[in-house]
């Protein structure tokens, strides 16, 4: 027993030291990851099916929320990051942009409908938004 604990700390002292790997977290070293990170659109694709498509579809067919085919035609982009980081601040906001999207839903006198899943970073909110225009054939 004792000499297979041994075998088992070495080969661990080995696994923990071997090339390729790192002790410190630097980034030096570091072993690559067992699956690519997805960035841009595929990543803005995976989120949107992990936070998203409970509520929204991708296409134009309504939901909770109103499908999202053509979302980028109808709206800037500056105006998608302010909606996707925080849209009850956007629809609380009355810009102009805000109020015609309202008026077009039928909702210009009514609360907006919470959204959940709403801690997004920057870099989430762009890769939304890269996924959005490949939706829309851009």
């Amino acid at each position: 027993m004792k000499k297979q604990v041994c075998v088992s700390v070495a080969l661990g002292a080995v696994l923990i030291f071997a090339p390729g790997c790192t002790r410190s977290g630097d980034g030096q070293n570091d072993p690559a990851p067992s699956s690519p990170r997805l960035t841009g659109a595929a990543a803005g694709e995976a989120l949107f099916d992990q936070k998203c498509a409970i509520c929204h579809d991708r296409g134009a067919t309504a939901k909770v929320g109103p499908g999202l085919k053509g979302t980028t035609g109808r709206h800037s982009e500056a105006w998608l990051t302010a909606w996707i980081g925080d849209p009850q601040g956007t629809w609380d906001a009355k810009a102009p942009e805000t109020e015609a999207m309202k008026a077009a839903l039928g909702k210009s006198d009514t609360p907006m409908t919470a959204m959940k899943n709403r801690e997004l970073t920057p870099e989430e909110i762009a890769n939304l938004i890269a996924f959005l225009k490949k939706n829309d054939g851009k």
